[in-house]
């Protein structure tokens, strides 16, 4: 009986799907073959074989030439492409073998159990009879695997039935076992989903159980805050029933109160009637009263002036008593009478000087040369000017400062060093056909002005203002070094920022030189270190120009700039330096500002522009120079004959060196060394101004030998 030659195929046709599929259908046909169908046992042997090719078709032609196949039995196309017309071959794997196929092969094409064509692809279709069928039987051992195929040839009369049999029980397995197949396939996918949603749910529940327990620990703790709640507000309702209670009460209470005080308002409006009344009777008793005041105020204020006025004029004339009577510790006392015999009884042909308060004349005392400032006694300028000589020389110390070496308070004369150059105004003016002051020697002058004035501004306990700065009040040294005197209307101010200024009453212009006056000082009255400023930055510019102080303020001080600065600079002091010159021009002009506001600080402003300038210009002008390295006369002790070192004043007005004095009186000597007179008495007074002249004289001239 012939079967239905696809079977044989069909481990090739399955080669590229799962091998589990290719074995299971390979099985099937295995038994099918053996056993044969309804029970039939073929007796037909056949072996599996499983190959895997890429190409079908390829691995069918190879098997072909390698095996010697000479039958081969092959599917025409699908099951499903089957139709009782169908001549041709449909599938592209049995067109490739019927191209490629040697002759010596002979090939049944099949679809679905029936016979389509053969290999010398002369295709006859059959209804019912069928040739006899050829069963390939494959037979696999060590050495290879050897095909055979075994013919069974069944009589005539059996073979109909035997084919509508077979083809009726393979067509039903193999629907079968594809519905098997699919429901297999159809149980894995539904296995796969399932296994799927059972993670989703797993997840999910998961998920569900989390949250159940943050809802139970957020339930928890929002029943913790409720009964937190809950009791803050039993406890606040507590307290506002017992504030509501307390409230009650003071309501009692404070209506209580009100009702009192009704009752002491309606006491008081009667008894502040009654007062008022009274009030009334006592604003008449008042005018009265303060009608007798203002009568009594004014005899007390009369009283008052008076008694001030008697204050003043009896303080006044003690402190002239005080400043005639008594002599500063540091400076000598000289009486009138010396005062006459040295000046000649104030001979004219002495006179050096003439100012506003008296004349100045040279003579000698003590064998030293001495300037003697006679003021006039009988003007109270006269006096006051005497007593600030008296007092702020006698007191301050400084290099630019004019040395009083004594007094006379019954001739009101005033005893300084003699300063052979006279004063910067009379330099300035070539007084006495004198030379002109070089540019080193004026930048010098300008700079130790400066120096003496932040000295007198910052001086301790008190400041002190000079109020009088005139080239006639800076005295000029051998060497022409700066002096500063004529502390005419000096002030004391306080330390205190608050009041750096002071008011001088009844002074008159006739006081100063006016070009060198502070406008603002003019206009108030009010005296202050910016005063002093002012007057230095009209003597920096009369220095630079060699112009009078009125020229200055009337003509130059407007008109002077740094493109001009060359036409106004003073010929006769030599090629000035322009950078030099027009930083002191900037300055002079910066210190004569109207405006106090305006001016420079001289301490922090103006030092810092001269010091550089007082390196540059060191070197001191001399003339004579053999002169100026000797000390005066009146340095050397009388006895000893050498610059004295401390200074002593003897009964005789000499001034010895105090170790030879001593010497001198210890030896047995009680008569002067000098006149060979008794000594009044053996005390002795130091000369500290001498003293202190001395050792500024050292420091100026460091290589001077004596």
């Amino acid at each position: 009986m012939p079967l239905p030659m696809y079977f044989l195929q069909s481990p090739m046709m399955f080669s590229s799907n799962s091998n589990q599929d290719v074995f299971t259908v390979q099985d099937g046909l295995l038994n099918l073959i053996h056993f044969g169908i309804y029970g039939f046992i073929l007796k037909v042997h056949a072996d599996k074989v499983s190959i895997e090719m890429d190409d079908i078709g390829k691995g069918i032609i190879e098997l072909v030439y390698h095996y010697h196949i000479k039958k081969l039995v092959m599917g025409a196309a699908a099951n499903k492409h089957y139709s009782e017309e169908m001549m041709d071959l449909k599938s592209k794997k049995a067109k490739y073998v019927q191209l490629r196929v040697p002759r010596s092969c002979q090939i049944w094409y099949i679809c679905n159990g029936y016979l389509i064509c053969e290999g010398d692809s002369t295709c006859s279709t059959t209804n019912g009879y069928r040739d006899s069928a050829s069963f390939m039987q494959q037979k696999t051992d060590g050495s290879g695997l050897e095909l055979e195929l075994h013919e069974v040839s069944l009589s005539e009369e059996n073979s109909y039935n035997l084919d509508q049999l077979e083809e009726s029980s393979i067509d039903q397995l193999y629907c079968q076992l594809e519905c098997a197949m699919l429901e297999a396939e159809k149980f894995k996918k539904q296995a796969c989903e399932e296994s799927l949603r059972r993670g989703e749910a797993e997840k999910t529940a998961i998920k569900a159980v989390r949250r159940a327990t943050a809802l139970e620990s957020l339930y928890a703790k929002e029943l913790r805050c409720r009964k937190e709640i809950e009791g803050a507000l039993a406890r606040e309702k507590e307290h506002h029933q017992r504030t509501k209670n307390q409230r009650d009460e003071e309501r009692v209470i404070s209506m209580d109160q009100k009702l009192l005080q009704h009752i002491q308002v309606s006491k008081f409006d009667e008894k502040l009637k009654e007062m008022n009344d009274e009030r009334l009777s006592a604003v008449e008793q008042c005018k009265e009263y303060k009608s007798e005041r203002d009568k009594l105020q004014v005899e007390h204020d009369n009283v008052l002036k008076l008694a001030k006025e008697l204050e003043e004029e009896l303080s006044r004339k003690q402190e002239e008593e005080a400043s005639c009577s008594q002599m500063h510790p540091f400076l000598s006392d000289f009486s009138l009478v010396e005062i006459h015999e040295e000046t000649f009884n104030f001979d004219p042909l002495l006179r050096i000087g003439e100012g506003g308060y008296g004349s100045t004349y040279r003579a000698n005392l003590c064998h030293t040369p001495v300037a003697i400032k006679v003021l006039n006694p009988e003007t109270t300028q006269g006096r006051l000017e005497f007593q600030h000589e008296v007092e702020i020389l006698g007191k301050l110390r400084h290099p630019n400062l004019a040395i009083l070496i004594g007094a006379c308070s019954e001739a009101c004369a005033l005893v300084y060093e003699y300063l052979p150059n006279g004063s910067l105004e009379d330099r300035l003016n070539c007084k006495d056909n004198t030379a002109p002051l070089p540019w080193q020697a004026r930048i010098r002058i300008a700079t130790e002005l400066c120096s003496v004035l932040m000295f007198l501004h910052s001086s301790k306990p008190h400041g002190t203002v000079h109020g009088g700065v005139k080239p006639g009040n800076i005295l000029l040294d051998a060497n022409l070094g700066c002096k500063l005197s004529g502390f005419g209307i000096y002030r004391a101010l306080s330390l205190s920022e608050n009041s750096r200024t002071t008011i001088l009453p009844h002074v008159t212009d006739s006081m100063f030189t006016f070009p060198y006056l502070d406008p603002h000082f003019l206009e108030t009255r009010e005296l202050s270190p910016s005063s002093d400023t002012y007057s230095f930055g009209i003597i920096l510019l009369q220095l630079l120009t060699g112009k009078s102080g009125f020229r200055i303020i009337t003509e130059i001080i407007d008109e002077i700039n740094e493109t001009n600065l060359s036409s106004f600079l003073d010929p006769l002091a030599g090629d000035w330096p322009f950078v030099q010159a027009s930083q002191l021009a900037q300055l002079a002009l910066r210190c004569c500002a109207r405006n106090r506001s305006g001016r420079p600080d001289l301490a922090s402003d103006v030092w810092r522009v001269l010091e550089p300038m007082r390196t540059f210009c060191s070197e001191p002008v001399q003339f004579g120079s053999e002169e100026s390295e000797q000390p005066p006369s009146y340095f050397f002790c009388p006895i000893m004959q050498e610059v004295m070192q401390d200074p002593h004043v003897a009964a005789d007005g000499f001034t010895y060196e105090a170790e030879a004095l001593t010497g001198w009186l210890q030896s047995g000597h009680n008569t002067s060394p000098m006149t060979n007179l008794v000594l009044g008495h053996l005390n002795l007074v130091p000369n500290r101004s001498l003293r202190s002249a001395i050792q500024d004289w050292r420091q100026q001239h460091p290589n001077a030998i004596f």
